[in-house]
């Protein structure tokens, strides 16, 4: 009983606060794109280890790179090592209905970074809600149905998809619909 009246209560705040923001919307690619903010679930050694090496490639091609990782539990994973490019969500740091409250989450939404890039490859509100409140020119994300109308670009990846097969089409993507936005 409980669970269905919080679940409400936290559609009609995060509708509040999605009304109250605007964003204009720019269809950049990624050559041209200078700052990029990325959102990710952080769950194993090797989902951070990817994520580090396709940050690092984007930052050695010149692009300022902010990411977030959520991870859903209560301390820092042993593998994680906190960087000026990378922050954490734990579970401890939301509220009872499931917002972010650290303050780096304010300052990621209201960047305006050219890209954004949601790779979280399954459904946590968290992530949902930081993408979706993004005020980034481009937003990539997972084809899920209650992503569709916050990103510009919705991707489906292949079924049991690793983060870095997804990234790789990801950027397959971008790289076909590269004449048109140019």
């Amino acid at each position: 009983m409980l669970k269905p009246i919080k679940l409400s209560l936290r559609k009609y705040l995060f509708n509040k606060e999605l009304q109250q923001r605007r964003r204009k919307v720019r269809l950049i690619t990624l050559e041209r794109a200078a700052t990029i903010g990325i959102l990710y679930n952080l769950f194993t050694e090797d989902d951070f280890k990817v994520m580090s090496r396709f940050i690092k490639k984007l930052q050695e091609q010149g692009k300022k790179v902010k990411a977030i990782a959520y991870n859903g539990g209560k301390i820092v994973p042993p593998f994680y090592n906190e960087t000026l490019t990378q922050d954490l969500i734990l579970e401890k740091q939301l509220t009872r209905l499931s917002f972010p409250k650290v303050p780096f989450v304010s300052e990621f939404i209201e960047s305006q970074f050219d890209i954004l890039f949601d790779f979280s490859m399954e459904h946590n509100f968290p992530v949902f809600y930081l993408g979706a409140l993004s005020s980034a020119g481009f937003k990539i994300g997972l084809n899920e149905d209650n992503r569709v109308p916050y990103f510009d670009l919705v991707i489906t990846p292949e079924s049991n998809s690793s983060l870095e097969k997804h990234i790789e089409s990801t950027l397959l993507y971008l790289e076909q619909i590269k004449p048109v936005i140019q």
